[in-house]
């Protein structure tokens, strides 16, 4: 998902925080189905040793670490975090622990924050901060995802104080399991201690698409999977429909489902009515969900789209018009 602010407002310190952190870490909305598991927290005031870096990570297993909140956090508020674990790989990963470390330096530009984000990035590990929060993981099975909530309190935290100026704190999360450092993963959260600024509106926006290929019209079989109860468009449908998010959509897929007339897989047919029915804001995208950056540098005078669809209409899938039956003769 892609945010984009509008003009129309003044921007404010947390919204600029809130910007630098989202466009450097922001990924698609997940549509994984999740356990999740409820994690204990570190009592008040007690703080483990330092962290130590993760640099035997397993390929194929991810953290996110994600804030409450919109990712805020104010005095006296404790710290709720989520870290998904995502096991890529083909073997379960074993239960473990996860640990969150905070590192209390403010990370005031774009430059800083992306290099905290870079987990590969050896000066950035060395770097992690104290630990504030632990909590056991479970067994993620193979393709599986696994929300892991941890919570942290205020005193915790400790960020009021001589520590407490405005800004982005960094989030480390180190999963350890099997005895072994399997994976690490960082965020973010702003700490505002003043008073709540104005909110500057943002609009969200989300494509729907589907895999690229070289036809000019999706088939059948394809539409069927895509449109299938967890199918990548059943899945972005899902995630964005009634929500604050405008939606942008690939005027391929629906010419494509519509091109089939009574060939189109039922699953598709009734995906599209859902479309139909969407309360959200809806605008067409490039066909193909094409570039649209690299077809105006080419010099395109117009988006690149078909131009003449016939060839692919086939009359046998549509009905033709019925004939009105002669009346029955009266008696």
């Amino acid at each position: 998902m892609h945010a984009a602010p509008r003009h129309d407002a003044g921007h404010t310190r947390t919204d600029r925080a809130l910007r630098l952190i989202r466009r450097s870490a922001r990924r698609t909305i997940s549509t994984l189905v999740c356990v999740t598991v409820a994690a204990g927290t570190l009592a008040a005031g007690t703080v483990a040793g330092p962290s130590t870096p993760a640099h035997a990570a397993t390929d194929g297993v991810t953290l996110t670490v994600t804030p409450a909140a919109e990712g805020i956090l104010t005095p006296g508020q404790d710290l709720a975090v989520t870290v998904s674990v995502v096991n890529a790989t083909e073997a379960a990963v074993p239960s473990g622990r996860i640990d969150l470390d905070l590192n209390r330096t403010v990370l005031d530009t774009r430059t800083k924050i992306d290099g905290w984000l870079d987990t590969a990035s050896t000066e950035a590990n060395s770097r992690t901060g104290p630990r504030i929060g632990r909590a056991d993981t479970p067994e993620v099975p193979a393709g599986g995802t696994v929300d892991v909530a941890i919570t942290v309190p205020s005193a915790t935290v400790a960020l009021q104080g001589s520590r407490g100026g405005f800004g982005p704190r960094g989030l480390t999360a180190e999963l350890d399991a099997g005895g072994a450092d399997v994976a690490t993963g960082r965020g973010a959260v702003v700490w505002s201690p003043g008073a709540d600024p104005a909110p500057t509106p943002v609009a969200a926006v989300m494509p729907l698409t589907v895999p690229p290929s070289a036809s000019d019209f999706i088939d059948a079989e394809a539409l069927a999977t895509y449109t299938a109860a967890g199918g990548t468009l059943t899945r972005q449908l899902d995630a964005v429909y009634g929500r604050p998010v405008a939606v942008g959509i690939d005027p391929r897929i629906i010419a494509s489902i519509r091109i089939l007339g009574a060939d189109a897989p039922a699953s598709a047919v009734e995906w599209l009515q859902r479309l139909r029915e969407i309360p959200n804001e809806t605008f067409a995208l490039a066909w193909a969900d094409a570039d649209v950056a690299v077809q105006a540098q080419a010099g395109a005078a117009t988006l690149l789209a078909p131009t003449d669809a016939s060839y692919a209409v086939r009359a046998s899938r549509f009905a033709a018009p019925g004939s009105t039956p002669a009346p029955s003769p009266s008696s």
